[in-house]
Parts: C-alpha cells; sequence; structure tokens
C-alpha cells in the first residue's frame, strides 16, 4: 500500500510499505473550551462567544487552526460573524470566516507558544433553540494553511455550554403602506401582538419577502412606534439573517 508520513512536518510518501503491530494514536493534546457567552437564551441572534486554548503541541509556522461550529448556531458567512484573536501577541496571526461553520486561524510565519492561552472571539453567532448537549465544538490544528487539504496535526472537541430553550409564543402581525402602487416609496405599519410578555432588551424581526432587497438597501432606515416605551431609539435595520430580508429592531 502506499502510506504518507511527516517527518519534522515535510511529507514523504512510501509505496508497498507493510506496517503491522502498531496503532496509530488520534492526537488530543489541545486543552479547548469555551470561555464566556454573552447570552445563553435559546434563539438569540448576535451573541458573542469566546473560545479558549492552549495547543500544547508544536504547529508550524505555515500551519494553521480552525475552530468548527455546529450548523444549529446558524450561517456565519450570511449573518455577518466577525472574528478576533486575543493574546496573539507578538505574531502575525490572523482569521478568516469563509465558510457556514468554520473560524480559521493562519499563523503566518508566527510560531506560537505550546503553553499559552489564546483566545479566539465571535461575534454575532445566532443560538439555537433546542437542546445543545448533543452538539460539539471541534478545534484543529494543521500542518499547512491549506485547511481544505485537512493534513491535521491534533483535534479535539467540547459540547457547548448548555443553552435555555424559549418556549415559541404565538404572534400576529399585520400591515399597512401608506401607498400601495409599484415602485413608490412608501411608510409601512406593522402591528404585532403576542400571547406573553416579552423581557425588556428583547429584539423584534420582520422577515420581508424577497421581493423588497431589489429596491431597498441595506442598512439603517428611521422608524418609531407608538407608545415611547417600545423602542430604544428610532432606528431599525435592513440586512439578511440566515438568507431571509429582515427588519430588525
Amino acid at each position: 500500500m502506499n502510506v504518507e508520513v511527516y517527518s519534522n512536518y515535510r511529507l514523504y510518501t512510501y509505496k508497498n510499505l507493510t506496517i503491522s503491530g502498531r496503532t496509530v494514536e488520534k492526537c488530543e493534546l489541545f486543552n479547548f473550551g469555551v470561555l464566556s457567552v454573552s447570552s445563553l437564551n435559546g434563539g438569540e441572534i448576535g451573541v458573542t462567544y469566546t473560545f479558549s486554548l492552549i495547543t500544547n503541541h508544536y504547529i508550524p509556522v505555515d500551519g494553521a487552526i480552525s475552530i468548527t461550529i455546529p450548523s444549529a448556531y446558524g450561517n456565519m458567512v450570511s449573518n455577518g460573524v466577525t472574528c478576533s484573536l486575543l493574546n496573539f501577541n507578538k505574531t502575525s496571526a490572523y482569521c478568516l470566516i469563509l465558510t457556514p461553520s468554520r473560524v480559521d486561524v493562519y499563523l503566518n510565519g508566527s510560531e506560537l507558544s505550546q503553553t499559552s492561552s489564546y483566545k479566539i472571539v465571535l461575534t454575532g453567532l445566532q443560538n439555537p433553540n433546542e437542546d445543545s448537549s448533543g452538539l460539539i465544538f471541534y478545534v484543529s490544528s494543521y500542518y499547512d494553511d491549506n485547511i481544505y487539504e485537512a493534513h491535521k496535526v491534533c483535534e479535539n472537541s467540547v459540547t457547548p455550554p448548555t443553552i435555555t430553550v424559549k418556549a415559541v409564543r404565538t404572534c400576529t402581525l399585520s400591515w399597512s403602506a401608506s401607498y400601495n402602487n409599484k415602485g413608490f416609496n412608501a411608510s409601512y405599519a406593522f402591528v404585532v401582538g403576542c400571547s406573553d410578555l416579552f423581557r425588556g432588551d428583547s429584539q423584534l424581526y420582520i422577515k420581508l419577502p424577497s421581493e423588497f432587497s431589489t429596491k431597498n438597501q441595506l442598512g439603517d432606515i428611521s422608524c418609531s412606534s407608538a407608545e415611547s416605551t417600545t423602542l430604544v431609539e428610532e432606528r431599525c435595520v435592513l440586512s439578511y439573517i440566515n438568507g431571509s430580508f429582515m427588519i430588525s429592531a
């Protein structure tokens, strides 16, 4: 058989090599965990997760680290999740989110300490509104910066913090527009009625038909409420959340 072997982080290929009597053990040297979460309410959007890791092993300077997030936490690309690095002092490492469920950290020529604690912060995740005990966060290290080839050095995992599952409330929604003519700028009035009270720092999201996205720019829009205490400020936001065009307030 053909066998690929890494020696001193160089790749060698051996043909017709017979291996007997030895077991290749999985490397799980990472210390990995969730250090803090800004909210554990089920279904909440815009949540910040701070991950902490100690490598406990050597990662080549042109290698990489990734953290894989369960899809239940939303599409990180379409939701505009951002990443930042803490304690990566005196390194040129940087992070990118290019796939829906993974953040990648490229060492970019820097050698990480095997005993120092590094932090990776993800801002904008969506908490699942379900039992999180069966979900898993993974951390992986790679011999090179081509993560897609999956030349892994080590991998470890941790279960997420317990999510407080929220009961889904029954609400009604009605609307009216100042103009019904196609292509006219109009003011919309939305009336929302729900079966229970919401806590004071809740956010309201109204999903709009996709046709509205062709004529309306993403970003802030002015809005107001008939009740002066309903909105913190007279500002709403048009954005894409999980692929849907939304108004949030």
